[in-house]
């Protein structure tokens, strides 16, 4: 399986049931597993710098964190892969 991952694009993100139950520490570790692979990831400047991460319920901000980043993550991944052609 190593290698196989390369080049592909990557994301994560995480839940927790409240501030400091680590959903910051687990997108960060699951980050840290994609690159071990070679991946690609993205981060943000805004809300979640790593990925999204959602506190206790999930909210209508926190959807459309996740939204955006997808719409991110899609826009990045047409741009690389149509470079690379």
């Amino acid at each position: 399986m190593h290698g196989t991952l390369h080049d592909k694009i990557g994301a994560a993100f995480s839940t927790a049931a409240n501030i400091g139950g680590g959903a910051e520490t687990t997108v960060l570790d699951i980050l840290k597993a994609l690159l071990i692979h070679g991946m690609l990831v993205k981060g943000t400047a805004l809300g979640s710098h790593y990925g999204p991460i959602s506190i206790a319920e999930t909210k209508e901000l926190n959807v459309n964190q996740i939204k955006d980043y997808c719409k991110q993550l899609a826009m990045v991944s047409k741009q690389y892969f149509n470079n690379r052609k």
